[in-house]
């Protein structure tokens, strides 16, 4: 009979004891073990049970449940692992943390304070969240709500370009180091010309005597000699051009 022990069920359970031939503990009553009832094993009373324990007969907490009846649940401790049942304290083991990222306390119900971040809230969060430093997640830094115009990203690090207008920008920039380049090549060129005396192509006596030659040359062409046919051809026609520069460009015409 429950309650009782001995062959003739005449003797009752010790305290601390119950059920059938009191083969069952008592519970962590707030009373005492030794106060459960030794029939059921209930615990008397109001608390009923120690903290850490809850029931009828005042038993553990299941995990992630701690304090009178069980009522409270654990804070955010690193690695899901559970509180002590009794305090609520997230244990530290080895060399990891107490908490999760994000929490501080010994229960790891504090969040890191704004504009922090990460384990131990030891991260500052981004200048670039749209909501300012204080915008961010403190579980892992992410900003809420987007970042400022021109970056993107979780951490809104990353500069947002807009490469059309940077491939559209270069090819001005190039089309612009090349015009320059023309105009100052030119320039100087015709500059030169004029510092270093008349050209001599476009020097009259020197056009008359180059002419007066090139007609004894093309006398030469008709002899039978080993020569290039098209070399004289292409000095005539040269002696045709004629340069003019002044102080800003350079250009030739075609005398016929």
């Amino acid at each position: 009979m429950s309650g009782y022990s001995s062959l003739k069920c005449k003797t009752a359970c010790e305290a601390g004891t119950y059920g059938p031939d009191c083969n069952e503990t008592c519970g962590s009553c707030a009373r005492g073990q030794d106060s459960c009832n030794t029939t059921s094993g209930h615990c008397p009373g109001d608390p009923r049970c120690m903290p850490g324990y809850s029931g009828l007969k005042c038993k553990r907490c299941d995990a992630g449940f701690w304090g009178a009846d069980c009522e409270q649940k654990c804070g955010e401790c690193y690695n899901n692992v559970t509180c002590n049942r009794t305090s609520g304290d997230c244990p530290v083991r080895d060399e990891n943390p107490r908490c999760k990222a994000g929490f501080l306390g010994s229960h790891c119900r504090q969040t890191c304070s704004p504009g922090t971040w990460g384990q131990n809230c030891k991260l500052t969060c981004s200048l670039n969240c749209l909501n300012g430093p204080t915008g961010c997640d403190v579980r892992n830094g992410a900003c809420i709500g987007g970042c400022t115009d021109g970056h993107e990203g979780r951490f809104c690090t990353l500069v947002n370009y807009n490469y059309t207008g940077v491939v559209i920008g270069c090819v001005a920039v190039v089309v612009a180091v090349v015009i320059v380049v023309i105009v100052l090549m030119y320039t100087r060129r015709c500059h030169g010309n004029k510092s270093g005396g008349t050209s001599e192509r476009s020097d009259p006596v020197h056009v008359q005597n180059r002419e007066s030659s090139n007609q004894g040359r093309e006398a030469r062409i008709s002899t039978p000699v080993d020569s290039n046919p098209y070399e004289s051809v292409y000095e005539n026609e040269y002696d045709k051009i004629r340069f003019s520069c002044n102080d800003t460009e350079a250009s030739y015409t075609v005398v016929t």
